[in-house]
């Protein structure tokens, strides 16, 4: 059962990968494409297949339906992709590039601009999931979570739930708004992706309890990345109190996550360590944020930050000041 579970993480971080990097890849003028691995229990059909024609949807439950020119439309499940593209417009060539960029305000604007004409369901997702991505990394945490919850609401199981912008820190502040973003999905098992963000949010809020229940809930999901997401997230209440050993099974469930799921995990486990007396191992969990997602860039500066104090209280002045260089770089503090 475990090893079905991983393999399951595994195709889930395939695709998103695939979906972030390739789907609009441009191979023909007038044709989308899908290479995929064909069904074992078709005779005569294994291997590799390419099929042109349309991209009808994709979703996380269904995985893509595609209909080949000239054939019928077929379903392929997304442990069987392997590539798929379709031709892209102006917009959004313009709006790929900001985004690589670093250009995050801009690219928000012609990804919008893209949606605003794009016709296909399923490509108004993915532009939506670099929305998110690129509020987040402006640090509106708000505004990406209003994105997320437009993504994930038309597709519930989302294909893109690595760019979900749960919080993985105490941000008193923004309880209020968190509390407000929280309830509405708080009570939608239907909508696991949605409930998911929200019990996150709800964590610092009068809703604790409803968000724990349905963290708890969550954590024994058929969908591997949720309750991987989940389980880390109540790993939240239990900072303060939690023991080496409880530690050590956090990092063993962390090594079994999509590698595009870890960045909060990774926050959450230095300041355990830290608080564990284990420093060195700390700093090791804080450094992977900035180097594995740099797109999460409020964690990956508070990351550095917890790293840069934590080096100085050991007198290791000159790692520290290296760190300090790169914070600089990466465009001041933290937000706090």
């Amino acid at each position: 059962m475990k090893r079905t579970l991983k393999r399951q993480s595994v195709v889930i971080a395939m695709i998103y990968l695939l979906v972030q990097n390739c789907v609009f890849s441009q191979d023909s003028i007038n044709n989308d494409y899908v290479v995929f691995r064909a069904d074992e229990q078709s005779a005569g059909r294994r291997g590799e297949q390419r099929l042109e024609g349309e991209i009808v949807n994709l979703t996380g439950r269904d995985g893509l339906t595609f209909r080949p020119n000239n054939g019928q439309e077929i379903k392929i499940t997304v442990d069987r992709i392997i590539d798929f593209g379709t031709v892209k417009e102006t917009a959004q060539v313009n709006a790929e590039q900001l985004f690589r960029n670093g250009d995050y305000r801009v690219a928000i604007d012609y990804y919008l601009e893209a949606r605003r004409t794009e016709k296909r369901t399923w490509v108004q997702r993915q532009q939506t999931s670099v929305i998110v991505q690129a509020y987040f990394a402006l640090g509106e945490q708000h505004l990406a979570c209003q994105q997320f919850y437009l993504l994930a609401e038309s597709d519930p199981e989302t294909v893109y739930l690595a760019c979900i912008p749960l919080p993985w820190y105490v941000d008193l502040s923004q309880s209020l708004a968190f509390q407000q973003f929280g309830e509405k999905w708080l009570d939608r098992p239907d909508y696991p992706a949605c409930q998911l963000l929200s019990a996150g949010l709800s964590l610092t809020t009068t809703n604790r309890a409803k968000a724990v229940d349905a963290l708890q809930s969550l954590a024994k999901s058929d969908n591997p990345s949720i309750t991987a997401l989940a389980k880390a997230q109540l790993w939240r209440n239990r900072l303060a109190e939690a023991t080496p050993s409880e530690a050590i099974n956090w990092e063993q469930q962390l090594d079994a996550m999509p590698e595009e799921l870890r960045s909060g995990p990774h926050y959450l486990l230095g300041e355990v360590f830290v608080r564990l007396g284990h420093p060195d191992n700390a700093v090791t969990h804080w450094l992977h944020v900035p180097i594995d997602s740099p797109i999460m860039r409020p964690l990956a500066l508070r990351s550095l930050q917890r790293a840069i104090e934590t080096l100085e209280s050991l007198g290791r002045t000159a790692e520290a000041e290296a760190l300090r260089r790169e914070l600089t770089q990466g465009g001041g503090k933290p937000p706090r």
